[in-house]
């Protein structure tokens, strides 16, 4: 028996915990996909950790007026975001001060739309692909790239840095994608270009 804890594809406003957790019977990777029982509906969540029942034991014990349940039902055992997707995910949401669940959303979508696109170098993943691109070309109509997965990134260049159509206009979570794309490149490890004829006002 294994104590997963994830992260539901829905709103949880703060200061509500957006991890929750639950028992399952088999191990799943993170990031891999489950439904989870929230209240009388069925939520798609987020792995982000799996431990063995006994290794969970004593944090349990602080829960003791909750009761745990089991999950309804394994989507996929197999990650559906990296490790760096994830690192990033967890970062946007304390920036931004944005529910978790909305901001997977985001780069479920962003994995969707790369599963879809005609973008080379691409390697298959449950989902979606695994962009093999060296160096990355952010454009304000590209932005949602910094929500994909890549694979041995070696640079980033943003293009009309100072451009306010890297921001989330109207959508919620409210981001900013050239403030993503900075950390974006800190977790890749890859050189940051930023390029503009005109000097960013930020």
């Amino acid at each position: 028996m294994y104590i997963v804890n994830v992260i539901p594809l829905i709103k949880i406003p703060y200061p509500n915990p957006q991890i929750l957790s639950y028992f399952c019977e088999e191990k799943i990777r993170i990031g891999g996909v489950v439904k989870i029982p929230i209240r009388k509906k069925k939520i798609k969540a987020i792995v982000v950790g799996c431990k063995k029942l006994e290794q969970e034991k004593i944090r349990l014990k602080k829960f003791a007026d909750f009761q745990i349940k089991p999950i309804d039902k394994i989507i996929s055992k197999e990650p559906i975001l990296t490790e760096k997707q994830l690192k990033l995910l967890f970062w946007i949401a304390d920036y931004y001060f944005a529910p978790l669940g909305l901001v997977a959303k985001i780069f479920l979508s962003a994995n969707e739309r790369i599963k879809k696109s005609k973008i080379r170098n691409s390697k298959s993943m449950p989902t979606g692909r695994q962009v093999e691109i060296r160096n990355l070309i952010l454009t304000p109509q590209t932005k949602f790239l910094v929500f994909a997965p890549f694979k041995n990134l070696k640079s980033i260049t943003i293009e009309n840095e100072e451009s306010s159509l890297y921001k989330s206009w109207g959508r919620k979570p409210y981001y900013n994608a050239k403030d993503i794309a900075i950390e974006f490149a800190k977790i890749y490890k890859a050189k940051l270009i930023l390029k503009s004829d005109l000097p960013s006002i930020e």
